[in-house]
């Protein structure tokens, strides 16, 4: 069963009517815009500075960290172990948290 297909049928064993015991096509229409709501409900990571490494070193549970190379270039380590560059910060943890997002939604099987 597909996620679609469950949340409709979430959606009918909550319905108070009994006669519409099976999922119309406005429920799984319904779902189909729960399911992509989801990636946008997802959190962006929250950054603490790690006190054990000067500079500009942040980290989020150990998962992803951020360290500044110079004033100009950011190395972003992610929780798949792969190393990405960066001009900016900002930059670097937008991509962490894209990054992060699609874990979570592939996670959930969203594609």
């Amino acid at each position: 069963m597909t996620m679609g297909e469950q949340i409709a049928a979430v959606i009918v064993e909550n319905r108070a009517v009994e006669n519409w015991s099976n999922p119309r096509p406005s429920d799984y229409e319904l779902a189909d815009a729960i399911i992509a709501a989801l990636p946008s409900m997802i959190p962006d990571l929250v950054w603490t500075v790690d006190a054990r490494w000067p500079g500009s070193s942040v980290s989020f549970c150990g998962l992803y960290s951020i360290e500044e190379q110079d004033e100009e270039s950011f190395s972003v380590s992610m929780a798949d172990d792969t190393l990405h560059w960066f001009d900016t910060i900002e930059a670097a943890k937008a991509a962490a948290n894209a990054h992060h997002r699609a874990a979570v939604c592939k996670a959930m099987g969203i594609a």
